[in-house]
Protein backbone atom coordinates (compact mmCIF):
# COMPACT_ATOMS: atom_id res chain seq x y z
CA UNK A 1 0.00 0.00 0.00
CA UNK A 2 1.50 3.86 -0.66
CA UNK A 3 1.92 5.75 2.00
CA UNK A 4 0.75 8.94 1.66
CA UNK A 5 2.13 12.45 2.59
CA UNK A 6 0.10 13.96 6.13
CA UNK A 7 0.67 16.93 4.24
CA UNK A 8 -1.75 15.60 1.22
CA UNK A 9 -4.62 14.14 3.29
CA UNK A 10 -7.54 15.61 2.79
CA UNK A 11 -8.16 17.63 6.53
CA UNK A 12 -12.66 17.01 4.95
CA UNK A 13 -15.18 15.37 3.26
CA UNK A 14 -15.98 18.29 1.11
CA UNK A 15 -12.11 18.47 0.54
CA UNK A 16 -11.92 14.61 -0.26
CA UNK A 17 -14.49 15.15 -3.16
CA UNK A 18 -12.40 18.15 -4.34
CA UNK A 19 -9.37 15.85 -4.78
CA UNK A 20 -11.36 12.89 -6.33
CA UNK A 21 -13.11 15.22 -8.84
CA UNK A 22 -9.67 16.57 -9.77
CA UNK A 23 -7.95 12.47 -10.50
CA UNK A 24 -10.89 12.17 -11.69
CA UNK A 25 -10.26 15.23 -14.51
CA UNK A 26 -6.85 14.42 -14.77
CA UNK A 27 -7.83 10.23 -15.59
CA UNK A 28 -10.61 11.56 -18.17
CA UNK A 29 -7.83 14.08 -19.42
CA UNK A 30 -5.31 11.29 -20.19
CA UNK A 31 -7.47 8.76 -21.57
CA UNK A 32 -8.20 11.65 -24.42
CA UNK A 33 -4.58 12.01 -24.80
CA UNK A 34 -4.42 8.30 -25.21
CA UNK A 35 -7.42 8.03 -27.63
CA UNK A 36 -5.63 10.77 -29.58
CA UNK A 37 -2.72 9.14 -30.04
CA UNK A 38 -4.32 5.99 -30.91
CA UNK A 39 -5.63 7.32 -33.76
CA UNK A 40 -5.26 5.84 -36.68
CA UNK A 41 -5.14 8.21 -40.02
CA UNK A 42 -5.59 6.95 -43.37
CA UNK A 43 -2.84 6.53 -46.33
CA UNK A 44 -2.79 7.91 -49.36
CA UNK A 45 -3.96 4.99 -51.10
CA UNK A 46 -6.66 5.77 -53.80
CA UNK A 47 -9.30 3.32 -54.46
CA UNK A 48 -11.41 5.23 -57.67
CA UNK A 49 -11.20 2.40 -60.47
CA UNK A 50 -11.18 5.36 -63.06
CA UNK A 51 -7.57 5.95 -61.49
CA UNK A 52 -6.28 2.38 -61.17
CA UNK A 53 -7.72 1.46 -65.14
CA UNK A 54 -8.43 3.92 -67.70
CA UNK A 55 -11.77 3.39 -69.66
CA UNK A 56 -11.35 1.83 -73.23
CA UNK A 57 -13.08 2.87 -76.54
CA UNK A 58 -14.97 0.88 -77.48
CA UNK A 59 -15.58 2.58 -80.92
CA UNK A 60 -17.63 4.74 -82.70
CA UNK A 61 -21.13 5.26 -82.46
CA UNK A 62 -21.97 7.58 -84.67
CA UNK A 63 -21.17 10.84 -86.82
CA UNK A 64 -24.20 12.74 -88.31
CA UNK A 65 -21.82 14.91 -90.25
CA UNK A 66 -20.89 16.94 -87.34
CA UNK A 67 -20.87 16.12 -83.80
CA UNK A 68 -18.22 11.87 -83.74
CA UNK A 69 -19.46 9.98 -80.60
CA UNK A 70 -17.29 7.93 -78.94
CA UNK A 71 -18.37 4.58 -76.79
CA UNK A 72 -16.79 3.64 -73.42
CA UNK A 73 -16.30 0.92 -71.93
CA UNK A 74 -17.98 2.06 -68.41
CA UNK A 75 -19.25 5.49 -67.54
CA UNK A 76 -16.37 7.51 -66.66
CA UNK A 77 -16.96 10.30 -62.90
CA UNK A 78 -16.81 14.11 -63.25
CA UNK A 79 -13.46 14.04 -61.79
CA UNK A 80 -12.14 11.78 -64.32
CA UNK A 81 -13.36 14.12 -67.08
CA UNK A 82 -11.46 17.26 -65.07
CA UNK A 83 -8.41 14.88 -65.22
CA UNK A 84 -8.47 14.49 -68.89
CA UNK A 85 -9.06 18.37 -69.20
CA UNK A 86 -6.16 19.01 -66.72
CA UNK A 87 -3.60 16.70 -68.04
CA UNK A 88 -0.04 18.48 -67.96
CA UNK A 89 0.62 17.50 -71.59
CA UNK A 90 -1.08 16.02 -74.76
CA UNK A 91 -1.11 16.03 -78.34
CA UNK A 92 -4.78 17.06 -80.26
CA UNK A 93 -5.81 17.78 -83.47
CA UNK A 94 -5.83 21.51 -83.48
CA UNK A 95 -9.41 22.76 -81.63
CA UNK A 96 -10.43 18.84 -80.52
CA UNK A 97 -8.72 19.44 -77.79
CA UNK A 98 -9.76 17.23 -74.10
CA UNK A 99 -11.47 20.30 -73.30
CA UNK A 100 -13.39 20.00 -76.30
CA UNK A 101 -15.26 16.74 -75.71
CA UNK A 102 -18.55 16.27 -73.64
CA UNK A 103 -19.45 13.39 -72.02
CA UNK A 104 -22.75 11.74 -71.29
CA UNK A 105 -22.99 8.41 -69.26
CA UNK A 106 -20.48 6.31 -71.11
CA UNK A 107 -20.57 8.30 -74.27
CA UNK A 108 -17.69 11.38 -75.33
CA UNK A 109 -18.66 13.46 -77.91
CA UNK A 110 -16.96 16.20 -80.21
CA UNK A 111 -17.45 18.35 -83.28
CA UNK A 112 -15.58 16.82 -85.75
CA UNK A 113 -15.00 16.52 -89.55
CA UNK A 114 -15.10 13.91 -91.83
CA UNK A 115 -11.22 14.35 -91.98
CA UNK A 116 -10.71 14.88 -88.60
CA UNK A 117 -12.51 11.59 -87.31
CA UNK A 118 -9.12 9.37 -87.38
CA UNK A 119 -6.98 12.06 -85.55
CA UNK A 120 -9.14 12.65 -83.16
CA UNK A 121 -10.16 9.18 -82.34
CA UNK A 122 -6.51 8.54 -82.26
CA UNK A 123 -5.47 10.79 -80.07
CA UNK A 124 -8.32 9.96 -77.64
CA UNK A 125 -6.93 6.94 -77.17
CA UNK A 126 -4.03 8.37 -76.12
CA UNK A 127 -5.31 10.55 -73.72
CA UNK A 128 -7.51 7.55 -71.51
CA UNK A 129 -4.72 6.37 -69.85
CA UNK A 130 -2.87 9.62 -68.96
CA UNK A 131 -6.24 10.95 -67.77
CA UNK A 132 -6.27 8.06 -65.26
CA UNK A 133 -2.75 8.97 -64.57
CA UNK A 134 -3.29 11.84 -64.12
CA UNK A 135 -6.66 11.69 -61.71
CA UNK A 136 -4.59 8.96 -59.90
CA UNK A 137 -2.04 12.01 -59.16
CA UNK A 138 -4.48 14.42 -58.20
CA UNK A 139 -6.29 11.61 -55.86
CA UNK A 140 -2.99 11.59 -54.05
CA UNK A 141 -2.52 14.84 -53.91
CA UNK A 142 -5.89 15.10 -52.59
CA UNK A 143 -5.42 12.22 -49.78
CA UNK A 144 -1.84 13.55 -48.72
CA UNK A 145 -3.59 17.12 -48.08
CA UNK A 146 -6.42 15.50 -46.24
CA UNK A 147 -4.35 13.26 -43.81
CA UNK A 148 -2.17 16.50 -43.24
CA UNK A 149 -4.99 18.18 -41.85
CA UNK A 150 -6.31 15.20 -39.98
CA UNK A 151 -2.89 15.30 -38.55
CA UNK A 152 -2.46 18.91 -37.68
CA UNK A 153 -5.81 19.02 -36.20
CA UNK A 154 -5.00 15.63 -34.15
CA UNK A 155 -1.82 17.78 -32.56
CA UNK A 156 -4.08 20.74 -31.85
CA UNK A 157 -6.37 18.62 -30.25
CA UNK A 158 -3.28 16.86 -28.49
CA UNK A 159 -1.65 20.15 -27.31
CA UNK A 160 -4.80 20.97 -25.93
CA UNK A 161 -5.49 18.57 -23.74
CA UNK A 162 -1.65 18.43 -22.51
CA UNK A 163 -2.43 21.79 -21.50
CA UNK A 164 -5.40 21.00 -19.66
CA UNK A 165 -4.14 18.13 -17.98
CA UNK A 166 -0.98 20.60 -17.25
CA UNK A 167 -3.16 22.88 -15.36
CA UNK A 168 -5.65 20.03 -13.21
CA UNK A 169 -2.14 18.76 -12.12
CA UNK A 170 -0.86 21.78 -10.94
CA UNK A 171 -3.74 23.06 -9.38
CA UNK A 172 -3.86 22.96 -5.82
CA UNK A 173 -6.97 22.01 -4.26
Amino acid sequence: MMRQNPAERPKSVAELKRLLQKHQLEFISLQKISRIDATVVPATQVDEPLALEPPRRLGVVDWDGRRLTLQLDRRVTPEWIHALQHMPSHSEVIGRGPTRFTFERDRAMVEASKHEIQPVVDHFKSWLPMASRTLKALSEQDAARAEAQRKEALRRERQGEEERLSVLRNTKV
